[in-house]
């Protein structure tokens, strides 16, 4: 069976079928039902209904291009919005405040996650990021070009403070590797296919989305590195 294609229809296929005439489900954007939490109840997974990794992630595309936001492994998201003690500091809003501050002259920031991209890495291994930050060299000239590796300094600062410096190790979140200044005359449509960009809407404000508690995970790390 192959997957339809349209944009508000995903056939998603069982891994495990019971039988071939129930292999598939299809789901329809405009059939949305709200469930409440105490209605949706679920004590043990039936594989029959299981779907394979290739599956979950047509899902994930599919739900993306729907609600306008990139299908970052949930693992990456979760380590993104790593945040304090009182919730005071939310890594993945401080990112958000340093793109904003110059975002006049940017037209967009791409994750690139290699071959990561679409995988939930386990505790301990970090994400191997780099950073395209892609500013408009027609319009903007010289004060774009100097708005762009502004961000990519603030946003190095920001990364090696709390997730650590790749030359002095490693972190187990977010292992930042390089973070660029490019023109939009230069950013080729072979990186665009292989990068996911990054908007500051895309920041979750709902107090359960928060991801890691970054004091634990990371600044413990920090403070074992040599002065």
């Amino acid at each position: 069976m192959k997957r339809a294609k349209h944009p508000r229809i995903l056939d998603l296929c069982f891994e495990n079928p019971e039988s071939a005439k129930k292999n598939a489900v299809e789901l329809r954007h405009e059939r949305k039902v709200i469930i409440s939490k105490e209605a949706f109840r679920c004590e043990e997974n039936d594989p029959a209904f299981s779907i394979s990794t290739e599956e979950k992630q047509a899902l994930k595309q599919w739900l993306a291009a729907k609600y306008g936001r990139p299908a970052f492994p949930n693992s990456f998201e979760e380590r993104l919005r790593a945040y304090d003690e009182d919730k005071k500091f939310i890594f993945e809003k401080e990112v958000a405040d340093i793109i904003a501050t110059n975002a006049e002259h940017l037209i967009g920031v791409f994750f690139d996650l290699g071959e990561e991209r679409f995988n939930d890495l386990e505790e301990g291994i970090p994400y191997e990021l780099s950073i395209n930050v892609v500013y408009d060299a027609t319009e903007g000239g010289p004060d774009a070009r100097g708005a762009a590796e502004q961000t990519c300094s603030d946003l190095k600062a920001l990364f090696y403070k709390f997730y650590g410096d790749p030359i002095l190790g490693h972190s187990e979140l977010i292992e930042l590797n390089t973070c660029i200044a490019v023109a939009d005359t230069h950013f080729s449509l072979y990186a665009l296919r292989r990068m996911d960009q990054w908007r500051v809407e895309y920041i979750s404000l709902e107090e359960d989305s928060y991801g890691d508690f970054i004091w634990c995970r990371c600044l413990n790390w920090l403070f074992r590195q040599p002065v």
